[in-house]
């Protein structure tokens, strides 16, 4: 039997289930192993819970938000909750194997009800978030306090219900806290957003935002995590098998990536299963939380293949139809600074938070930056365009002042032009004066259409990123 060692998705470090679990060849093995592998995570990953700290109600004790299906107890992690309803934000922690609540502190969210749907409506997002940037008191209006840690919404289940707006943060205050104070943002008093911020981790710690909590009994929440588990088990056994009918039973038929629904992401995987002779792939702090609406999982994955690596950040947002779960929305991102958990206690990490920053100010730069080079493409602003690129660019024998010519001369055959990027990959590299970028293309005019994968390499010259060569790979 297979050993299941530290770090890992809930102790398998490698879940290679065409070894350990013989997936459909051995149906009635792997039932009974699935069983006895289930009862080890538990004892890996610590099924009871702590009771409650401070003085809340005794309910804490034996019931935990529903919110929290699984939170990865071998590295220390922690969620914050908050509800709307009663106006107050608490902080949930996996620390030496329990989960419990930590602290609880008052909060003030938007000053009109309901969820977000639209920028200027004044209401706070309702949903799973995590937190992308850490903004100081020198950096910050005087109504934002000591310190702001930003949102990433709207979130990719946002994008997918047409919700609108952006900017919102959990944020400090300089002035006397309020019930339902904000223009749409979470804010705290200074004492209590300084308090928190050691426990805050960018781009794995979530902040679950509701209108109000729901407790539920903690093995009722125990079942949930054991649902979810073998849904992700089924998933990445299918995925490495190359078994393309159980692991696209796993997607909802309305799922997106960004140009492809279910079909298009079927045939695609398809072609990824011919080119590649195996797959190997390795999943780890792995973490499962709920909203009313969604599901969200979020862990590290390592892929390997016999000719491709890719290291990063995964999250599946899931929907349930019964006991049944399904992906309907999948992201990945190169990894980042700030993910991965410290060693450290958080009373001795305060805030080295703008030190992990750097990789993540790097990246987001680079994310403007395609923004702004996609937008002068698509308006034909060929001058800005241009200036995109290095003095130094070079791709299949052609300069910069040869790209202008071509590019010039499609700005003259076709009417429109409308780009699409997704799935970007970023990875910054020789302390942040090169960078790579790898993403999906869908190329639209009046008169052409294509699909591929564009690969841009950058350098930084005087703090502005250039392009200095362009590949392009069609699918």
């Amino acid at each position: 039997m297979n050993t299941l060692p530290k770090n890992s998705f809930l102790g398998i470090q490698k879940l290679n289930t065409r070894r350990s679990l013989q997936v459909k060849k051995e149906a009635d093995t792997m039932s009974s192993y699935l069983i006895g592998l289930l009862v080890s995570i538990f004892l890996l990953t610590g099924s009871s819970y702590g009771a409650k700290e401070g003085t809340l109600s005794s309910d804490y004790e034996e019931t935990l938000p529903s919110a929290l299906i699984t939170m990865d107890c071998q590295e220390e992690s922690y969620a914050i909750l908050a509800e709307k309803h009663t106006q107050r934000v608490f902080l949930y922690g996996c620390v030496q194997g329990m989960v419990k609540l930590i602290k609880s502190m008052p909060c003030s969210t938007g000053e009109n009800s309901g969820d977000k749907q639209k920028r200027g409506d004044k209401k706070t997002p309702e949903g799973i978030y995590f937190f992308n940037r850490v903004f100081e008191d020198d950096e910050l209006k005087t109504r934002y306090g000591v310190r702001a840690f930003a949102l990433d919404y709207p979130n990719s289940y946002d994008s997918m219900q047409g919700k609108g707006g952006k900017g919102i943060w959990l944020h400090g205050t300089n002035k006397p806290l309020a019930p339902n104070d904000s223009k749409g943002c979470i804010a705290l008093n200074n004492k209590d957003i300084l308090e928190l911020s050691p426990y805050i981790s960018l781009y794995r710690t979530p902040i679950i935002i509701l209108e109000k909590i729901e407790y539920l009994p903690a093995e009722v929440v125990e079942e949930k995590k054991m649902r979810l588990i073998t849904f992700i088990m089924k998933w990445l056994s299918s995925w490495e098998d190359k078994e393309l009918s159980s692991y696209m039973s796993c997607y909802a038929k309305d799922f997106r990536s960004g140009w492809m629904n279910w079909d298009q992401w079927k045939q695609y995987k398809e072609r990824l299963n011919k080119k590649y002779r195996k797959i190997d792939i390795t999943i780890e702090l792995v973490q499962g939380f709920q909203h009313d609406d969604y599901s969200l999982v979020a862990f590290r994955q390592d892929y390997a293949s016999d000719i491709f690596e890719s290291k990063g950040i995964k999250r599946l947002y899931l929907k349930q139809n019964s006991q049944e779960f399904k992906i309907i929305k999948e992201q990945w991102n190169s990894l980042r600074g700030g993910y991965l958990p410290s060693k450290e206690r958080p009373h001795a990490r305060t805030v080295a938070l703008r030190k992990r920053d750097d990789v993540k100010g790097d990246v987001e730069k680079i994310r403007t930056f395609i923004e702004k080079w996609k937008t002068y493409w698509e308006n034909k602003e060929i001058e800005k365009y241009i200036q995109c690129y290095s003095d130094d660019f070079e791709t299949e024998g052609t300069d910069k002042q040869g790209w202008k010519k071509i590019k010039s001369a499609r700005n003259e055959q076709y009417k429109n032009i409308k780009i699409t990027l997704t799935n970007a990959e970023i990875s910054v590299r020789n302390e942040g004066k090169e960078a790579e970028v790898s993403l999906l293309q869908h190329y639209r005019s009046d008169r052409y259409n294509d699909k591929g994968l564009k690969t841009l390499l950058l350098k930084k010259e005087k703090r502005e990123w250039r392009i200095v060569c362009e590949n392009w790979k069609p699918l």
